[in-house]
């Protein structure tokens, strides 16, 4: 290491040194404020919490003649959208879309909630096609994640979208749906707690004077500089533990399954230079993991990294219902699953990790699965133990 690289290297420590006191001072211990969310929902639950909320949020109305004042804002201030107001109706998981808004003059908007998992092959592009044959001619694709990143190029084609985000785009907008309802309590709270929620989840709940320190910080002497290396160094850091999981997990459910893996992209998938994109989304909102055959046909055991680790059984809904249908209730009994039009039985890893939108709490986890290889042992081990069940009850099918 030359002499240049040791000084930049000590600086840097000083820098993280100095921005740890002002988190101490600011931050440490500052009481987190209850939240019926993170309380009866994870946190990061895209169908059950986050697009259950916007939807009852957009088809609110005060009375059943009263006009959706929060609809009209969102289509007019985040959906940037003429849109008639005649015959208008709004659905959640129609056709599988997250949020669904439609007139009688054949509009519509669709809102496609992504907080942290992969788009699926032509997602948005076979939602667009079915609505054309439905007859709308006037299609608003909304893309909603986290920071405002874009979807894959599978998913959208050669389609117009719009991305709108969590962090920048909803926040005005759920101030305003908090406001008209001053003389309405219960539904005002519920709002004001969300917002706190979409605040934590985009780190945008700091105090303003701890940002205002650290802002200072930062614009001191070539600080900036060494900011943007602890930020690549931050990166190369979860690039390495993404590898090192995806090796371990690999090694660990080809014991269990001891069959040949039905990824076809599987060693384009464990190259550095794939897992690089993924969590640099230089390719997009990547569709990333690992598959293997399950049972006679062509369903699969999957590995998926989004906002945590899901594993599960994945086999689409649309592509065939009934089948889907048989696997979900052969595997209705294992503990701990979920489902949804994509993954008859899912579920995730404790602790949650995610390596593209990583929180404060994520790095630290980062930290120790990379420091602890126990505690990465156990984390992996993990996912096996629960998928055993799920294959010995599906080998059959």
């Amino acid at each position: 290491m030359s002499n240049n690289d040791q000084f930049r290297l000590e600086q840097a420590a000083l820098l993280l040194g100095r921005a740890a006191h002002l988190y101490d001072k600011y931050e440490a211990g500052r009481k987190v404020p209850f939240n019926i969310f993170s309380t009866l929902h994870g946190e990061r639950d895209e169908v059950n919490l986050h697009s259950r909320f916007l939807y009852a949020l957009l088809n609110y109305q005060k009375s059943l003649d009263a006009p959706r004042q929060n609809l009209t804002k969102f289509l007019r201030h985040v959906a940037k959208k003429d849109f008639d107001q005649s015959g208008i109706e709004v659905n959640r998981e129609r056709d599988n879309i997250d949020i669904l808004i439609t007139n009688a003059v054949k509009q519509a908007v669709v809102i496609e909630n992504k907080i942290g998992a992969g788009d699926q092959p032509q997602q948005l592009q076979r939602y667009h096609d079915r609505l054309r044959k439905r007859g709308f001619d006037d299609i608003s694709l909304l893309y909603l994640t986290l920071d405002g990143y874009d979807p894959s190029e599978d998913s959208v084609g050669t389609l117009c979208y719009q991305s709108i985000s969590y962090r920048d785009d909803l926040p005005p907008w759920l101030e305003g749906c908090q406001k008209r309802a001053y003389n309405e309590p219960a539904l005002r709270e519920s709002i004001a707690q969300y917002l706190q929620l979409v605040r934590k989840l985009t780190g945008t709940d700091f105090s303003e004077a701890y940002m205002k320190d650290l802002e200072e910080l930062c614009l001191q002497g070539d600080n900036l500089t060494l900011i943007h290396d602890l930020n690549e160094a931050a990166i190369r850091v979860r690039i390495l533990l993404l590898k090192k999981l995806y090796g371990e997990i690999d090694s660990s459910l080809t014991e269990l399954i001891s069959k040949k893996p039905a990824d076809k992209d599987r060693e384009r998938k464990l190259s550095e230079e794939t897992m690089e994109g993924y969590v640099r989304r230089t390719k997009g909102n990547m569709y990333y993991g690992l598959f293997y055959p399950f049972g006679s046909g062509d369903a699969q055991i999957g590995v998926e990294f989004g906002s945590d680790i899901v594993f599960g059984v994945r086999y689409a809904k649309e592509k065939d219902a009934a089948k889907y249908s048989r696997l979900k209730e052969a595997l209705k009994n294992v503990n701990g699953g979920k489902s949804n039009p994509w993954w008859p039985w899912y579920r995730c890893t404790d602790g949650g990790l995610d390596l593209r939108n990583p929180t404060p709490e994520n790095l630290e986890f980062v930290s120790k699965l990379l420091s602890d290889e126990e505690a990465r042992k156990k984390y992996v081990e993990e996912i096996p133990h629960r998928l055993k069940p799920v294959w010995d009850a599906g080998e059959d099918l």
